[in-house]
């Protein structure tokens, strides 16, 4: 009894130390490749450009941040907690799915109705290219919140190393074949694929399928929504 609860201590520690190194190192390559790609972004765009394309990814990554932060928290501890991980997870990527596409008509018909707040002129088209990211970082943030619930956290860095080393090469090398800031744009959008094809493939979560009540996932999600969104909040205005 005592040496089975001792080698079950120590797969716990060599598992969470395991998911430790591989979620760092994924941090790790956030790190470098956002740096060297904003940094060859900002020499290669016009300082006009630049500043639509980071109010473009800003505007876009709140939007992301809202729907993902209603259901993000509590899944993971929901499928930690469940036997029954299909189902929690099929509900959430359902949801997310919809959140997906009202944030897509909120940040569309806004940025139509309000062209000035981007600037964009005749090139409006591209708030519309910009638009795609939304879906395609929900569904994928779907995966990775699933993958970290069932302590897959191996997989789950690499879907995120996926994303990151994409947009490092994507970005820079269309933006150096002078797509300027139409190929920056489309760089964002194949990192997201490629995140959420790598975490597809490792999640297999289906869409189509038994789910659980949304009440449970709302019972605890409501009160982490509110203070991840606090907590946001606090960190854009510097607080701590």
């Amino acid at each position: 009894m005592i040496d089975a609860r001792r080698s079950h201590s120590r797969e716990v520690v060599r598992h969470t130390v395991d998911g430790a190194f591989w979620g760092f190192a994924a941090q790790g390559m956030m790190v470098i490749s956002g740096i060297a790609t904003m940094g060859f972004v900002a020499r290669s765009l016009s300082k006009d450009d630049y500043g639509r394309y980071a109010l473009l990814l800003a505007s876009v990554n709140w939007l992301i941040f809202s729907v993902s932060a209603v259901f993000g928290r509590s899944t993971i501890v929901f499928l930690s907690r469940s036997k029954d991980w299909e189902s929690a997870a099929t509900t959430t990527l359902r949801w997310h799915i919809a959140g997906a596409g009202l944030a897509v008509v909120v940040y569309v018909v806004g940025g139509l109705l309000f062209p000035y707040f981007f600037d964009l002129g005749d090139r409006w088209k591209l708030l519309l290219l910009m638009a795609i990211e939304i879906p395609l970082s929900c569904v994928s943030h779907t995966y990775l919140i699933t993958l970290a619930g069932r302590g897959l956290y191996r997989r789950r860095a690499m879907a995120m190393a996926a994303r990151w080393a994409v947009r490092g090469i994507a970005v820079i090398s269309l933006v150096a074949m002078g797509y300027g800031l139409t190929g920056a744009i489309i760089g964002c959008l194949l990192a997201s694929l490629a995140e959420l094809i790598v975490g597809y493939w490792h999640a297999r979560v289906p869409l189509f399928g038994k789910g659980v009540p949304i009440r449970d996932l709302l019972s605890m999600g409501t009160p982490l929504f509110i203070a991840a969104v606090l907590s946001r909040l606090c960190e854009s205005m510097d607080l701590y």
